[in-house]
């Protein structure tokens, strides 16, 4: 198990950013086993998900914010209705754009772009990713009932 100590012990390297560096030292551990992370926009990158699937074959999947490099334009300024949905799909990964209250991103390199849609429901890359966050949301909320 390695603990993350701060921003210091994962520097910027390669010209990739502290949180790319972060993750893929964390999975240094879970290299080549197969296993699947789920993460927040601070952390989803298309350059982090293309690493970790080709080098560590780790599938990934997060919600990512609209203007993160390499990530094509989906919305485009078009507004969208809810239920909506625009998926890209390169180089193995997935990029999807979902309306509910608001728009939302998400990366994968685990969904398939093809899978069946029904407007009154999630897409499956969503439904996929709350599944395995909201234990994260849950503990978050349990840490914030205690605060001192």
């Amino acid at each position: 198990m390695k603990v993350y100590l701060g921003r210091d012990s994962y520097e910027s390297r390669h010209g990739k950013s502290v949180a790319h560096n972060t993750v893929i030292a964390l999975a240094e551990c879970v290299k080549g086993k197969g296993h699947k992370l789920f993460m927040d926009n601070f952390f989803t990158s298309p350059d982090l998900f293309h690493e970790l699937l080709h080098n560590y074959k780790i599938n990934s999947c997060g919600m990512i914010r609209c203007n993160r490099t390499n990530y094509p334009k989906l919305n485009a300024g078009i507004r969208m209705q809810k239920g909506q949905i625009k998926i890209k799909f390169s180089s193995g990964m997935t990029a999807a754009c979902w309306k509910d209250k608001r728009e939302v991103f998400m990366l994968s390199n685990m969904h398939n772009p093809i899978a069946t849609y029904d407007e009154t429901d999630k897409p499956e890359i969503v439904a996929t990713y709350n599944k395995n966050m909201g234990f994260v949301d849950l503990s978050d909320r349990m840490a914030n009932s205690y605060t001192f």
